[in-house]
């Protein structure tokens, strides 16, 4: 924290080979063992071991986010000057993933509530599965939805932030008309993690 209260903002980096394969481990024992300490690893965001610096890396702050629309807010000055370079840029979205951890996962009774999949926090490069399944990063797919769609993706933006992905309750609250009363009586997608 700074003299004036806000937290102290540092330059991102981005995960290395070695420490995306930490990163997955972290999360597994955090799904083996929920009661756990969630605080990552120290060593896996500053150490040149697991991650390193890079070039024109943006300043960011720990903070919790309520909504998807806030991390968009968040993220979309603060990467502005480099969107194409971290885009797609893996490893840069697996560090933000594991030093946001702590303030993403919503504890639901004392247990953390955590998505199966690594994808949510960690991309691993090397994994064409994950690769696929990048989309499904918290962070990552919020600026993206943002970027591309500002307010005119209101109904997916405001949904919480580690909320599923169930976005049929929003749709009826947006459109309100007889044509589109039939398919409220639809059952609700379930998630998929």
């Amino acid at each position: 924290m700074t003299t004036s209260g806000e937290p102290t903002a540092v330059d991102a980096r981005e995960l290395t080979a070695r420490g995306i394969a930490r990163a997955r481990r972290f999360l597994d024992a955090v799904r083996t063992k929920p009661s756990q300490n969630l605080t990552p690893p120290q060593e896996l965001l500053a150490s040149n071991e697991f991650s390193r610096p890079f070039r024109d890396a943006p300043k960011v702050a720990r903070r919790s986010f309520a909504t998807r629309r806030e991390v968009g807010e968040y993220f979309s000055p603060r990467l502005a000057p480099i969107k194409r370079q971290v885009a797609d840029r893996a490893s840069f979205w697996s560090w933000l993933g594991i030093f946001y951890f702590e303030d993403m996962v919503r504890a639901a009774n004392g247990s953390p509530r955590l998505a199966r999949r690594d994808e949510t926090f960690v991309i691993d490069p090397r994994d064409p599965q994950s690769r696929r399944n990048r989309h499904r990063h918290y962070l990552r797919s919020a600026w993206q939805l943002y970027e591309t769609h500002g307010e005119d993706a209101a109904f997916l933006l405001y949904r919480k932030f580690c909320a599923g992905s169930r976005i049929h309750p929003l749709c009826e609250l947006i459109i309100d008309d007889e044509a589109t009363r039939p398919f409220r009586q639809l059952p609700p997608c379930s998630p998929r993690f």
